[in-house]
């Protein structure tokens, strides 16, 4: 069962946000209704690519047998937070 924080894989492309199926994300947080989650996608220093809501059938559970793989974000969007956590927050 999935439970808030657990890493999951998309099993469905989101192409409005650039994401592939078998990305994986962080949920965040569930809705009222339960079939709709949040997931906080990461980079690989572990800065947030992009916070999205998305039905829970596009997301299972990491299995110890899944393979990791890598491809690079297409970093020209402009979506998402994408701060690395390290820099301050622009106050202008």
């Amino acid at each position: 069962m999935i439970e808030e924080f657990d890493i999951v894989a998309l099993t469905t492309d989101i192409p409005e946000h650039a994401l592939k199926s078998g990305d994986m994300a962080v949920l965040v947080d569930f809705q009222v209704d339960r079939e709709t989650v949040w997931l906080e996608v990461f980079d690989m220093d572990n800065n947030t690519i992009d916070v999205i809501a998305t039905k829970k059938a596009n997301i299972r559970e990491i299995k110890s047998y899944d393979v990791k793989t890598v491809r690079e974000y297409d970093s020209n969007r402009s979506i998402g937070s994408a701060m690395p956590h390290n820099e301050p927050i622009p106050t202008k």
